[in-house]
């Protein structure tokens, strides 16, 4: 499953991780808050930079 990373509230560990979204649902995942975090910002940067950036971690090949 994907999450839209501009519909993510608000990332606790309790000691689980839990995702929690605009929308009030909730998704516990097995990534640490930080992992979570880490991703949303490569995601969002990659966004930015445009198509021909490729970052690592991310499920797309880069065009040139």
């Amino acid at each position: 499953m994907l999450l839209n990373a501009d519909v993510v509230e608000w990332v606790e560990q309790t000691p689980d991780t839990v995702i929690g979204l605009l929308n009030g649902e909730r998704f516990l995942v097995r990534e640490s808050p930080d992992e979570i975090v880490q991703r949303i910002v490569a995601f969002k940067r990659s966004v930015l930079a445009g198509p021909a950036v490729r970052t690592e971690g991310l499920p797309f090949e880069a065009s040139e």
